[in-house]
């Protein structure tokens, strides 16, 4: 799994959980510049960025990686 599949994870989580990128980029003691950086592949997020994003969410970090396949 590569960074922005990573990324495109974590936002789906984000929207889905209605949280806004500056409710997240607050929790991780970012700017919203900074964390929207992240979220836009410009800037690879770090582990422990990770932890506390699923965290926050109240998830795994497997769980936060992963989009949730579609049932048909």
């Amino acid at each position: 799994m590569n960074n922005t599949e990573i990324m495109e994870a974590i936002k789906y989580h984000r929207e889905n959980l209605g949280y806004t990128s500056t409710e997240v980029a607050e929790v991780i003691g970012y700017s919203v510049s900074k964390y929207s950086r992240l979220e836009n592949h410009k800037q690879p997020i770090l582990g422990w960025e990770l932890l506390a994003i699923a965290r926050y969410f109240g998830m795994s970090v497997e769980e936060l990686t992963t989009i949730p396949k579609r049932k048909r």
